[in-house]
C-alpha cells in the first residue's frame, strides 16, 4: 500500500515536468524502462540536452538508463544500489528510489538556499514549516507524517503567507478532509502547485509512517512561499 501511494504521487510529479517535453507516463514502472522518459525528465529539470539511443532492443534500453545514472553521478548525486538493469526490468522499489533521488536533488534541495550548511534539505523544510505555523493553535509540526493528517498545518502555512485565501477560524471547525481539500485546491488555483495528493493519501501516509509522501506534498508549496 505504501508503494502504491508513492507511485501515485511520484507519477504526478514526473508528469508535471514531462508535460513540458510533450510526454506523459501512465505506469511509472513500465514507462521508464526504455530510458527515454527518464532522459526527457532530466533534460527538463537540468536544462541540458542529453544523447540517447534510438533503438528498441534491451541493449538500447540499458544504454539509455545508464546514461541517466551517469548524468546523475556527474551532478554529484548519490545513487545507492540502483543499476540500469533494475530500472529496465521495472523493479518497483528501485524505480521509486530513483525518482525520489531525482526529486530530492532537483526540487527539494532548492529550499536549502540561504540555510545553514549543516542542515539537510529535509531538516530545513521541517524547520520552515515549524517556524511558519508555530503561532497557530493546535498546530504542532514535529514530523512529516502525523503532524499533517488533520489538515491544520497545511491551512496554517497558506494563512500565514496569504490570509486572504483561507478562513482560518472557519476551517478549524471543519473536518480534516475538508481542510485538506481546501488547502490543496487553494495551492493549485493560486500558486499553480500541481495537486500530488488527496486527503486519503495524507491519511494513509500518516498511518503507515511514510514520510516521503507528505515531504513531497509540502516541498512544492515551500518553493512558492517565502521562508520566514
Amino acid at each position: 500500500e505504501r508503494d502504491a501511494i508513492q507511485k501515485k504521487t511520484f507519477t504526478k510529479w514526473v508528469n508535471k515536468h514531462l508535460k513540458k517535453a510533450g510526454k506523459q507516463v501512465r505506469d511509472l514502472f513500465e514507462d521508464l524502462r526504455d530510458g527515454h522518459n527518464l532522459i526527457s525528465l532530466l533534460e527538463v529539470l537540468s536544462g541540458e540536452h542529453l544523447p540517447r539511443e534510438r533503438g528498441r532492443l534491451r541493449f538500447h534500453m540499458l544504454q539509455n538508463v545508464q546514461l541517466t545514472l551517469d548524468f546523475l553521478r556527474y551532478r554529484k548525486i548519490k545513487l545507492v544500489n540502483i543499476r540500469c538493469e533494475d530500472i529496465v526490468d521495472g523493479n518497483p522499489k528501485l524505480t521509486l528510489g530513483l525518482i525520489w533521488t531525482i526529486i530530492l536533488h532537483f526540487q527539494i534541495s532548492d529550499i536549502m538556499v540561504g540555510q545553514e550548511e549543516n542542515l539537510t534539505a529535509k531538516e530545513a523544510l521541517l524547520r520552515w514549516a515549524r517556524l511558519t505555523t508555530h503561532k497557530y493553535p493546535n498546530v504542532d509540526v514535529k514530523n512529516f507524517t502525523t503532524s499533517w493528517r488533520d489538515g491544520l498545518a497545511f491551512v496554517a502555512i497558506i494563512h500565514r503567507n496569504r490570509p486572504d485565501l483561507v478562513d482560518w477560524r472557519a476551517l478549524r471547525q471543519r473536518s480534516p478532509r475538508e481542510r485538506l481539500e481546501t488547502a490543496f485546491n487553494v495551492m493549485e488555483r493560486e500558486y499553480g502547485v500541481t495537486r500530488l495528493l488527496d486527503p486519503e493519501g495524507i491519511t494513509k501516509a500518516a498511518r503507515l509512517g511514510d514520510q516521503h509522501v507528505n515531504y513531497k506534498a509540502l516541498s512544492t508549496p515551500s518553493l512558492k512561499l517565502p521562508f520566514q
